[in-house]
């Protein structure tokens, strides 16, 4: 019993530690190998540290994590391409690995030879790479393109002919990394297809990938690294909502740091710097934006939403006069320029009311949110409540005042 108990773990991992070491000088390596001068010891940085776990026969495993984090590290490990530090890695069966696909191609010669190339450098033999070259040029779906020399591929076609070579290989455990980030939609669902095919027929599998609707799909569980640590491992959705949560906190933190910073370069100084006005028509500076905030749901500042969330934009103003229903426009704008929404009260035919002499706001509310994903900025501008009016008709205008991104739901970061 406990020999057929120890065939259903593919992988197990107990305390794996790989420490790097870094070297100032060339020299300092020769040195450290012949171990002379030990007195400047050179600095260790761990890409892994104490990371436990274990993927049972059949699983599929995703590997989520920033950059840095120790996903290809672990992979180099679980490749035998590397040896850890300390700690201990037990991989049963035939390892596979989909490392940076199309690096081993050569550029010069044809789709076909290079798959025959590559089939023996992943050491199949001669015959095996005839036997299974008809199916892998059928899988690649390239045509005659499959004649013509790999430099003349875009990166989504070398990615199809790698993909088709590996699908030719007899493995037991398939090791992933960011394969599928190139590639259209079609031939990425075929690749996901084939692998759900191979992990039915009791192959095991471990996907790095930073898109984490791919994970979603592919993986019943999923670990997170970050730091060369385990942060979590387990049920792929649990997981998944942790790490999008941590980034997109990390996200809004930047975004707003970085808003603030614009409203600093944009607002012409706050509500204090306004000098009482000469009597007359109503004109610039008599009512002033004081304040541009972006707020959610429970009314605190935020830089990253969803879509179909609840978006506020509070536009904080002071005034030296009394006036009647002033015109506030808000005009969202992608980051490469594009007007996203733009509206303002008067062309809405609402009135927002007499504003008094000094400070007050104006909300306007966008529930749901129905931007596509992407940066945006925000202008605003407090205008006069006449449409006929000629000239400068602004008591202040603020250009790309603050901004915000929106995420789609359920996808990953890069």
């Amino acid at each position: 019993h406990h020999c057929g108990s120890r065939l259903m773990i593919a992988v197990q991992a107990k305390q794996l530690t790989k420490v790097y070491r870094c070297y100032n000088r060339r020299v300092d390596v020769i040195m450290d190998l012949l171990h002379v001068n030990r007195r400047t010891p050179s600095a260790r940085r761990p890409a892994l540290e104490d990371v436990s776990f274990t993927v049972e026969t059949g699983e599929c495993v995703g590997v989520i994590g920033r950059n840095g984090a120790g996903k290809s590290t672990l992979l180099k490990l679980l490749a035998g391409m590397s040896a850890p530090t300390s700690g201990s890695l037990e991989v049963q069966g035939k390892v596979t690995t989909l490392l940076e696909l199309g690096t081993g191609f050569h550029p010069d010669y044809s789709g076909v030879e290079n798959v025959r190339i590559n089939g023996m450098l992943l050491g199949l033999s001669r015959r095996d790479v005839e036997a299974r070259l008809p199916a892998i040029v059928e899988f690649a779906e390239l045509g005659d393109v499959i004649n013509d020399p790999v430099r003349t591929y875009s990166s989504g076609m070398q990615s199809r002919l790698a993909f088709a070579i590996t699908t030719a290989l007899q493995a037991d455990v398939l090791l992933i990394d960011e394969v599928l980030a190139v590639g259209d939609a079609y031939f990425v669902d075929k690749c996901i297809r084939h692998l759900q095919g191979f992990l039915r027929n009791g192959g095991t599998a471990l996907v790095v990938s930073h898109n984490a609707f791919l994970i979603r799909r592919l993986c019943q569980k999923a670990m997170w690294l970050h730091g060369g640590r385990l942060m979590e491992y387990g049920l792929v959705t649990g997981v998944c909502s942790s790490y999008e949560d941590l980034i997109r906190e990390e996200e809004n933190r930047e975004i707003l740091r970085r808003s603030q910073q614009l409203w600093k370069v944009r607002s012409r100084g706050g509500a204090a710097d306004v000098v009482e006005p000469s009597l007359g028509a109503p004109g610039p500076d008599q009512i002033r934006i004081a304040d541009v905030q972006v707020l959610d749901t429970k009314e605190q500042e935020c830089a990253c939403f969803l879509v179909g969330d609840r978006l506020l934009v509070r536009v904080q103003y002071f005034s030296t006069i009394e006036y009647a229903n002033p015109s506030v426009g808000i005009t969202v704008e992608r980051a490469d320029g594009l007007i996203a929404c733009a509206s303002s009260t008067l062309e809405e035919g609402f009135e927002v009311g007499l504003v008094r002499k000094g400070t007050g706001y104006f909300d306007a509310v966008y529930d749901p949110l129905l931007l596509g994903p992407g940066l945006y900025q925000i202008t605003v501008s407090i205008t006069l409540n006449d449409p006929l009016a000629l000239g400068d008709t602004n008591f202040d205008r603020l250009r790309h005042v603050r901004e915000f991104k929106v995420d789609a739901r359920g996808c990953g970061y890069s």
